[in-house]
């Protein structure tokens, strides 16, 4: 109980103060992004344990203070040797990462998200940042091509693609955002969402083969020997996510059909479970998204009443998944919640 009510009292307190400033100034979505982050962001940056790959982290910061890159990325690389350069306490790549993950995360949300508060909720309540806590490294990256999907919504190419060139210095997946950019030009039409399911499904081993030439070579190309995942819930919620988005799509959005794009692109990319172990890895490329699509889909229902229902079964639902999932099935290892005072 005491590490539920560290990450949801942390997380409360986020939204009371983005409530607070979306009174005072909606506009400052800068230094809104930085406020409203400092809560979570402090119980991010002095955690100790709390994550499986924590101790992995703070391992690998060490070797890496002697040249050793190993199989990493060269960002994530030069991101460990820069911070060890001022203190060789591993603690501090925790909040450097802490940093750039929240940044990028609530900068994105500040600017997109029609309800602040609620995105802020979604980051825990979808999962996402017990996630983080774990596969740092991916989601930072992950963080990145986020914060980069205006580029993409405005056409931007050069700044678009530097940031997701960046993003894939963390790691190599963030490549596969670059189609992102091309997602804009694509209208939604039912009927041809459905056709690309059914063909994406009827050539899933083919393309699954064509997968598993191209990673042979790579770093990556043993990830292909793992077992599949157990997605018993994170695959439907992410189906039941876009059919949601769906039926209450909002016309008024000029950037929801960008951001309902990348959703669908998560249902494609889930069509292969049975084929590509870990294939939520490859799902959570676009997985920030949907903190800002999900309070877009709701802003765009009337009447009211039936806004407040959605908007509140959202709520209720993801709660009980994130929460269960963290201290029943202790997910991710974040729970107990300990700091590196003990």
């Amino acid at each position: 109980m005491f590490s539920l009510a560290v990450y949801w009292g942390n997380c409360l307190l986020s939204i009371l103060i983005a409530k607070l400033g979306t009174m005072i100034n909606r506009e400052k979505t800068t230094v809104l992004a930085i406020v409203s982050a400092l809560p979570i962001f402090i119980i991010t940056s002095i955690r100790y344990d709390v994550g499986s790959d924590y101790f992995s982290y703070r391992s690998i910061y060490e070797l890496m203070q002697y040249g050793d890159s190993g199989r990493y990325e060269w960002l994530f690389y030069l991101m460990n040797r820069f911070v060890g350069f001022f203190d060789a306490d591993p603690q501090w790549i925790f909040v450097v990462s802490a940093a750039i993950f929240l940044y990028c995360s609530f900068k994105r949300l500040w600017t997109d998200s029609p309800n602040p508060g609620l995105s802020i909720f979604l980051l825990m309540g979808s999962m996402i940042y017990f996630t983080y806590l774990n596969g740092m490294r991916q989601l930072l990256g992950c963080s990145i091509c986020f914060y980069a999907i205006e580029y993409a919504y405005k056409r931007r190419p050069l700044p678009f693609f530097l940031l997701v060139f960046l993003a894939s210095g963390f790691h190599q997946i963030c490549v596969l955002f670059s189609i992102a950019y091309f997602l804009n030009w694509i209208k939604f039409d039912l009927k041809k969402a459905l056709v690309a399911i059914a063909g994406t499904y009827v050539f899933s081993q083919t393309i699954f083969k064509f997968v598993i030439n191209i990673l042979a070579d790579t770093s990556y190309g043993n990830y292909m020997l793992n077992d599949i995942d157990d997605l018993v819930t994170f695959i439907p919620i992410n189906v039941a996510v876009w059919l949601f988005c769906v039926v209450f799509y909002n016309k008024n959005n000029p950037r929801y059909r960008l951001y309902l794009n990348c959703q669908f692109v998560m249902v494609l990319l889930s069509l292969f479970y049975w084929q590509i172990p870990l294939i939520a890895r490859v799902m959570w490329t676009f997985w920030l998204l949907q903190i800002v699509l999900i309070p877009m889909a709701l802003d765009g229902i009337n009447p009211k009443v039936l806004r407040l229902f959605f908007g509140a079964s959202i709520i209720i639902l993801f709660f009980i998944y994130s929460s269960y999932s963290i201290a029943v099935n202790f997910s991710h290892n974040v729970v107990p919640y300990q700091t590196i005072w003990g």
